[in-house]
């Protein structure tokens, strides 16, 4: 017996050890058609305006939950604004590094486990919720596993207009 709500569907390619979303798209169980086409059924959506929105809504997603709070630690935003300005700069939403072997690479202490959310939208509030409603990324969010998350983003602008591209870096340092 399936529960009424949304559950989204993503498709994962993996190549080269580079995760990256072909696909994500919701399956809708328990509403009308008139309900998906008059916009009443409700779902998550970020309020982000900045970085430290984002981080605010990680850490009241995992407190929900009943996990432990991330912390914000600087040197991972320094890292994730060199990440996010090289994908701003290759024109690229991709986990492979060009310029390292790994993400692993560029971190100054070498964690036990490592992640890194990516994500490009028209608003900080945009970039977030593709983040909270891809599985994969959200759990990421959640694994209490890591400790430390840091935050960046770059305004890229192209022949279409202009876009945030989000990247976030969670570790497991303590």
């Amino acid at each position: 017996n399936i529960r009424r709500g949304i559950y989204w569907v993503e498709v994962i390619s993996n190549k080269n050890s580079n995760p990256h979303v072909e696909i994500l798209f919701p399956l809708i169980a328990g509403y009308s058609r008139m309900d998906v086409l008059t916009g009443c059924i409700r779902f998550y959506s970020s309020g982000s305006v900045s970085l430290d929105d984002i981080f605010a809504e990680i850490n009241l997603i995992r407190k929900v939950k009943g996990l432990e709070e991330v912390e914000r630690y600087e040197e991972l935003d320094s890292l994730a604004r060199i990440r996010s300005c090289s994908l701003v700069l290759t024109n690229d939403l991709d986990h492979q590094l060009s310029d390292f072997k790994s993400l692993g690479d560029l971190l100054a202490e070498k964690p036990e486990y490592f992640a890194e959310n990516l994500s490009r939208a028209r608003s900080f509030a945009e970039a977030a919720s593709m983040i909270f409603i891809s599985p994969s990324h959200l759990y990421t969010v959640l694994d209490e596993r890591y400790s430390q998350v840091g935050i960046s983003a770059s305004v890229q602008v192209d022949e279409s207009g202009w876009q945030i591209v989000l990247v976030e870096i969670f570790t497991s340092i303590r």
